[in-house]
């Protein structure tokens, strides 16, 4: 290998610093990262072949920002069941609650979706505005 490939440089001896693909697996369902190289770093797990410099590195940081993630969230339900004062109250089921989208991103992302479905239903949707354009040149007959 060429000394000067930093990405292409291989772990010795297999070493995955400790990432095993239920990790993996993990960070795909919690959508923070890309799906692709992903999808390759658990190719290469299950066809137990050394993993990459960079992508051990790119598992490390995303396996810490997911963390990070989590334990941000899992503070601000606690602040929010204290305000609620529900902190004694356990979570449906009995276990801890696990939310990955916070609530700004998830009332931006369902608006979106109605607006979406409000402009389809009124007409003005991409497919509508393809329909006019297509009438438009070939003449209304």
């Amino acid at each position: 290998m060429r000394s000067g490939m930093r990405g292409a440089a291989r772990r010795p001896g297999g070493n995955q610093n400790g990432h095993t693909k239920d990790g993996v697996m993990e960070l795909m369902a919690s959508g923070i990262c890309d799906q692709s190289r992903l999808r390759h770093i658990l190719c290469m797990m299950e066809q137990r072949r050394d993993l990459y410099n960079s992508d051990v590195m790119f598992l490390d940081r995303m396996s810490s920002r997911l963390d990070e993630k989590e334990s941000r969230l899992r503070r601000e339900n606690d602040e929010m069941r204290r305000a609620m004062g529900m902190q004694g109250v356990p979570t449906p089921g009995g276990l801890p609650a696990r939310t990955l989208v916070d609530d700004s991103a998830l009332d931006t992302l369902l608006e979106r979706q109605r607006s979406r479905s409000r402009d389809a239903a009124d007409g003005r949707g991409p497919a509508a505005r393809r329909t006019r354009r297509a009438v438009f040149w070939r003449g209304s007959s």
